[in-house]
Formats: structure tokens, C-alpha cells, sequence
């Protein structure tokens, strides 16, 4: 009986090992760093009393986003969103190009790239067209 015993805490070392080099491996596959690319809501903010949007607002644009790949899901779930504010806004055309937009995803990731890189809208005074 005596044999048997060292035999079993034997196999249980064993399994904490492999258990524990799972768990290394796991932590050092998540961390490495991916991208992906995703549709972004574009919210339009603080437009002008007296001014209307006369071109079709813009939905979504498409960001390219790099970071470690156990954040990259989090967009997907917490809803990422691309905020433009107009409160410089005129009558006529504005360009808005990528340094305009304001992007709600994590700190520790980094907009790569985004599709389109600058959007055009046009606005007029309301009553006018």
C-alpha cells in the first residue's frame, strides 16, 4: 500500500505541471498582439443652433484596430463608437479627416487606420436650401 501512494502523488505533480504549463502558454498566446477591423458607429455631436445637415449623415466607418488580442474581442462588446464634433461647423462644406474623430475603445489599443479616412458633409442654414 505504501508503493501505491508515491505512485499516485506522482501523477498529481505531473498534472500540475502540465496544468501550470497550459496556463503559461495561454497567458503568452493572449498577450501577443493582433488587429482587427471593425464597423464603428459615427455619432455626429454640438451641431450648430440654425444648421442643418443637408448631405446623408454617415453610419459607420470601418476601423482597423491593434493591440494585445484579449482586448481586441472588447470592441465587439462593449460597442465601440466614432464621435464627431460639429460645434465649428459652417454653412457649405466640411472635411473631416481621421485626427477629428474620437474613438471610445480601450487605452491600451491603437487605431491603426480607418476607412474612410476623411468624411464630407455638407451643411446649410435651416430654411434655406
Amino acid at each position: 500500500m505504501s508503493e501505491t501512494r508515491p505512485l499516485e502523488e506522482m501523477y498529481g505533480v505531473k498534472f500540475l505541471a502540465v496544468l501550470l504549463a497550459l496556463l503559461i502558454w495561454l497567458t503568452v498566446a493572449v498577450e501577443r498582439p493582433g488587429e482587427v477591423t471593425i464597423p464603428v458607429p459615427v455619432n455626429l455631436e454640438h451641431l450648430p443652433r440654425g444648421l442643418s445637415m443637408v448631405s446623408p449623415p454617415p453610419g459607420v466607418v470601418q476601423v482597423t484596430v491593434s493591440g494585445p488580442r484579449v482586448l481586441l474581442v472588447r470592441p465587439f462588446l462593449l460597442g465601440a463608437r466614432c464621435t464627431l464634433d460639429l460645434s465649428t461647423a459652417g454653412p457649405g462644406s466640411v472635411s473631416l479627416s481621421t485626427g477629428d474623430f474620437r474613438f471610445d475603445v480601450d487605452g491600451e489599443l491603437k487605431i491603426v487606420r480607418t476607412i474612410p479616412q476623411t468624411l464630407h458633409l455638407d451643411f446649410a442654414l435651416v430654411g434655406s436650401k
